[in-house]
């Protein structure tokens, strides 16, 4: 299987962070980590985790992975994360990506370089705004990835 290259991630990504180099927390296993770098896989902590003060307690680690396979044998095997079939902000069923799941680590799967962009800038203006509320982040990533807004409300519109 043709892998993604590092340059190839430099280049289309360019002015957005680099994917990362090691796991970055206990959630994810070292073994996952790997066999998805193995794999030609890249990836990157995304969500309320990777936004200043944003997580609570209970949050679950996001990373969204771009590999040349929508569905990569390692993620669907060995690894045992578990497809999640929706029910979320965003939507599986969309196209762009599935989303695997495994105690509290959410994988977010592409080969849709232009999605993993827009997601990856979406979450990049999440943390420059500092948006904390849940709530705002949903609204943000369905305009950036969908073109369309939530129906969440507004923090001024509530009660």
């Amino acid at each position: 299987m043709l892998k993604i290259t590092r340059f190839e991630i430099d280049h289309v990504f360019e002015g957005l962070p680099p994917p990362l180099l090691e796991p970055p927390t206990d959630e994810l296993e070292t073994k996952a980590f790997d066999a998805i770098k193995n794999a030609g896989g890249f990836m990157w902590l995304v969500g309320s985790r990777s936004i200043r003060h944003a997580a609570t307690p209970d949050s679950d680690y996001d990373f969204l992975v771009i590999t040349r396979q929508r569905i990569p044998e390692v993620i669907n095997g060995e690894l045992g994360f578990e497809l999640d079939s929706g029910g979320a902000h965003y939507d599986p069923s969309e196209g762009q990506f599935n989303s695997w799941r495994k105690d509290r680590v959410n994988l977010i799967a592409t080969d849709d370089q232009r999605f993993a962009k827009r997601f990856l800038a979406a979450n990049e203006a999440a943390k420059r705004i500092g948006l904390l509320r849940r709530e705002d982040r949903v609204t943000l990533f369905e305009a950036v990835l969908y073109g369309r807004l939530s129906e969440s409300k507004h923090q001024w519109e509530a009660d």
